[in-house]
């Protein structure tokens, strides 16, 4: 049967490759043939092989599945051309029984005897090896595993000779010139042959650097790099070798094998490398046994340990170092390879991990000084940030170790800076990078306690300052970081040069200049000086003022800067919390406080947002300072002031931004438990923090004792939050505050912040009935204080509405004050709002307001019927149709028991054209009214000087009220 029906197939396929422009067909005929190859009759086989191999070798595949089927297809087709047999030059790895004894892996193969002489090699298989080797090139990670292991499995049918050729080929792929496709390619080729025995330990001398070479594979490409498939494989190739050979033949290769294997488990960018490389180190600790520490450093480097870079190149590589094996080969990967890294984020953990491993080895790491001193001119930018950032921690690390540094070192070293400015590479390309390492290497070398002179001072002071006014807020950081040093070793020749008025120069700027690059520097500088550079108390207290005056906000909307007023509010509690002149006589005390509650009111916005939000969280991290963190020096609080504070906490608390309401929450949580802070209803309020644990089933037994900083409640959630804060409303101290934040969050557009707030706000007003009537008053409280704030009185309509729309106060239809209270602002709004929205929001309390007995439904329905003529279409259209939804339900009670006049009314709310103009829908608007006996009530605007009135666009004017 096969006999006669494989040349047909054959001629099948021979006819559809050649013809089909069908890759899917290609696809499966390629598929069809491989099968046949594999469980085909070989004796059958032979005759059409010549044939199917034309066929395949002359075949030019047109993606990657048709390239990936053409190399299993002539794999097997060089399977086919070589007789099954298990080749007797293989090594083979003895085994241990449990007598002690070797037992040898001898197959029992007829062939195993069979002499490499009498093995005939065609010409298809030099075609299949060639054609083998050229698809470990390809492009396509799945041809070259393909590729890889048909070299594994031909190669296990061929002689010796011809074996150890194609290992020689293989080498080749591992040159410079080649690319990191064919180094991948190799390095799968090269784990199969030693998996089956076919990599003969006299090539291991040869193949253990190249590999070493390729665990340290990355080629730069542009923005990124290549080569961490190559690093992957290659720790692929080091697990293979741990199971193909014998301890004593992986002997003299251990020492460069585990420090390579260890330098890409700890250093590697790429996390499935360092698992890789952890992985196939833990394989030749197991099966090897001859690495030395091995269970040592696998306890340490294990597979959760090496997934955060941070923690592997600053615990797990400090640990691994404290072997002397290790400690050298670590250190030379990171000078020569990672501080050099094309990765900044590399380049600065690989110098963070060279400060620690110095202090394994000072006289290696004093041996590394000169070339890293050479390196910090060189003209590319990865170089120069790298060693000199690595130079200044090293420096450092060598001055903790008690390292004294001899004159013509430290003459290097204090030349660094003048160095790189003669030769101008804080400009250009790097310049950036270069200024930022640079405040580095001044922090470093003024903490080391280097002697400088004067010129030397000067110049580091100028460089200090040119990096305070960068616009880069990492260079900033790191210019005051290293000016606070600076300062603090070299004050007294700094106060000799300045005439005791260092300082003078930084307040003064931050008084006259409104440079955004100069006052974020300034700020953070002033907030960070050390004490020895105040001259006196009154400067001190310039300090102060000027970190005041920069927390408001500017005048000039142009110098609006919310990240330099969130930087002076912290700046000015990290002044007073470290300064000694802040004291219990000195006079600045309320005037902090008072700039604390006014940055905990700024609500600016640009197009990023609410950027306000930066400055309240900031005023917040100064209220937890005031509250429970300040020293007992510092007079504590009153109870008004503490009560403000708190009522602060918990309005940002019930606000709609998480972020904000997770920092009110642990600022809250922290002073309700401090021991030092006292205001009203302490107890109430951390009883109520209790209680809505308990309600939302959350564990809080002793928590405050186990979550001090209130951590391990989520304050961001909302479900969370807002329950616990609505019971609070029962305090009447807070409740203003309270409502405050709440109505932000009902009213405002975030569907989970609205529907957790509300839902707690409804629920306490339906359960606590008592409170609703308090609860109208600041409401309408509320209100009044927020007339022109449209921030707050949008949103607060809205839930008044949404309140209204849950018989919220339907307990106060009694008391009409509320009500009258309500139509009151109504009546004094309506006319002179132009807010689409807001008005929408006023046609929904006022339907809402029907419910209600006369003769407060008399004037809402007076008003409502004349927001019918409002100059807003969409005004109009959204009030007939709410006005149609409230007749539905409430018309008997609003129109009696007169049901054709009911329908008379509703016919005409939905029949009527609410696009005419105002003036042709007055007349008809009137007559219903009149029909009906409704009041109607047309809200005018107060009459306005003709000659201050602005001319609006059409255009955009149209488009307002349409």
């Amino acid at each position: 049967m096969c006999k006669e029906q494989l040349p047909q197939f054959i001629q099948y396929c021979e006819a559809e490759l050649t013809t089909t422009k069908n890759n899917f067909l290609k696809a499966g005929i390629n598929l069809t043939m491989a099968q046949v190859l594999s469980f085909g009759n070989r004796t059958e086989l032979l005759q059409i092989l010549p044939r199917m191999a034309t066929l395949v070798f002359n075949d030019e595949p047109a993606n990657t599945l048709l390239n990936q089927l053409s190399v299993k297809l002539t794999q097997r087709i060089g399977l086919v051309s070589l007789k099954p047999r298990v080749v007797n030059w293989r090594y083979k790895k003895s085994r241990q029984s449990l007598m002690g004894t070797n037992l040898s892996n001898k197959e029992n193969n007829q062939d195993d005897d069979d002499d490499d002489d009498d093995i005939e090699i065609s010409d298809i298989i030099e075609e299949v090896i060639e054609r083998l080797l050229n698809a470990l090139r390809e492009k396509d990670t799945i041809v070259r595993w393909s590729a890889a292991k048909g070299i594994g499995r031909v190669t296990s049918r061929l002689p010796m000779d011809m074996g150890d050729q194609i290992v020689g080929n293989l080498l080749e792929l591992f040159t410079p010139s080649e690319t990191d496709c064919a180094w991948h390619g190799g390095c799968l080729a090269l784990a199969e042959l030693s998996r089956r025995g076919l990599l003969l330990p006299s090539r291991l001398q040869t193949i253990i650097p190249v590999i070493n070479t390729a665990l340290s594979y990355d080629e730069r490409r542009g923005a990124h790099s290549v080569g961490s498939h190559v690093r992957d494989a290659a720790c692929y190739v080091c697990w293979a070798f741990a199971r193909a050979y014998q301890p004593e033949v992986m002997q003299p290769y251990v020492n460069q094998l585990a420090a390579a294997l260890l330098r890409t488990a700890v250093f590697d960018r790429e996390l499935n490398c360092r698992r890789a490389a952890a992985a196939a180190f833990q394989e030749n600790v197991g099966r090897q046994g001859n690495f030395s520490h091995g269970i040592d450093i696998l306890t340490k480097a294990d597979y959760f340990s090496l997934c955060n870079r941070s923690s592997a190149y600053l615990e797990v590589s400090y640990f691994i170092a404290q072997f002397p094996e290790y400690c050298n080969e670590l250190i030379d990967d990171l000078i020569y390879n990672k501080i050099i890294h094309w990765d900044q984020s590399i380049r600065e953990l690989a110098s963070q991990s060279l400060m620690k491993l110095t202090r394994l080895n000072v006289n290696y790491m004093q041996s590394k000084l000169e070339h890293l001193l050479q390196q910090i001119t060189s003209t590319d930018m990865n170089h120069r940030h790298g060693c000199l950032l690595s130079l200044a921690n090293v420096l450092l690390a060598l001055h903790e170790c008690n390292y004294e540094f001899s004159q013509p070192e430290q003459e290097m070293l204090i030349s660094v800076i003048s160095r790189i400015q003669n030769k101008k590479l804080y400009t250009g390309r790097g310049g950036e990078l270069t200024k930022e390492a640079a405040c580095r290497f001044i922090e470093c070398i003024s903490k080391s306690k280097i002697k400088l002179t004067k010129d030397v001072i000067e110049l580091y002071k100028n460089t200090l300052d040119d990096c305070l006014k960068h616009p880069t807020i990492t260079i900033v950081n790191g210019a005051v970081s290293a000016m606070v040093s600076f300062m603090s070793t070299h004050y007294p020749i700094l106060m000799e040069m300045h005439r005791n008025d260092i300082l003078k120069k930084y307040i003064n700027a931050l008084k006259e200049d409104d440079a955004l690059s100069v006052r974020r520097g300034y700020i953070l500088l002033l907030g960070n000086v050390p004490d020895c550079i105040i001259s006196d108390s009154s400067q001190f207290e310039s300090i102060i003022n000027v970190l005041i005056l920069r927390s408001k906000v500017e005048q000039e909307e142009i110098h609006r800067d919310a990240d330099s007023r969130s930087s002076a509010i912290d700046s000015l509690i990290n002044f007073v919390s470290h300064s000694k002149f802040f004291n219990s006589t000195n006079s600045s005390h309320s005037s902090i406080f008072q700039c604390v509650v006014d940055c905990s009111n700024d609500y600016s916005v640009d197009k990023r947002g609410d950027v306000g939000s930066f400055v309240r969280e900031a005023s917040m991290r100064a209220i937890d300072y005031l509250l429970t963190q300040s020293s007992s020096s510092v007079p504590v609080l009153s109870i008004q002031q503490s009560n403000a504070l708190i009522g602060i906490l918990l309005k940002q608390q019930c606000e709609k931004i998480d972020r904000v309401r997770d920092t009110a929450g642990k600022v809250l949580y922290r002073a309700v438990n401090a021991d030092k802070t006292d205001f009203v209803n302490k107890l109430e309020i951390k009883e109520a923090i209790a209680e809505g644990m308990e309600l939302i089933q959350i564990q809080i037994q002793d928590l405050s004792n186990r979550d001090p900083k209130g951590s391990l409640i989520d304050w961001s959630s909302s479900e969370i939050t807002f329950p616990i804060m609505c019971r609070l409303l029962n305090l009447a101290p807070y409740r203003y505050d309270l409502l405050h934040g709440l109505v932000v969050s009902i009213g405002g557009l975030s569907s989970h912040v609205f529907r957790a707030s509300a839902d707690a706000m409804i629920s306490f007003m339906k359960c606590n009935q008592v409170q609703v009537k308090w609860i109208a008053e600041d409401l309408i409280e509320l209100l009044n204080q927020n007339v022109d704030e449209e921030r707050v009185n949008v949103p607060l309509l809205k839930s008044i509405s949404h309140l209204m729309s849950h018989d919220c106060f339907s307990c106060l239809d009694g008391d009409g004050e509320f009500c009258d209270d309500l139509i009151q602002w109504i009546t004094q709004h309506l006319a002179v709002t132009k807010n689409v929205l807001k008005i929408t929001y006023i046609v929904d309390i006022l339907c809402e307001l029907l419910k209600f007995a006369d003769p407060v439904r008399s004037k809402a329905l007076g008003i409502l019927m004349g927001t019918l003529v409002n100059i807003f279409p969409k005004v109009r259209e959204h009030a007939s149709t709410q006005l149609y939804s409230t007749l539905q339900v409430f018309g008997d009670e609003v129109l009696g028991d007169d049901e054709e006049l009911l329908d008379e009314v509703l016919d005409f709310l939905t029949s009527t054209n609410w696009q005419l103009k105002s003036v042709q829908l007055k007349p008809s608007v009137q007559e219903i009214c009149a029909k009906a006996g409704f009041e109607f009530t047309v809200i005018r605007p107060p009459k306005q000087d003709p000659t201050k009135l602005r001319k609006t666009n059409r255009d955009t004017f149209t488009e307002v009220l349409y």
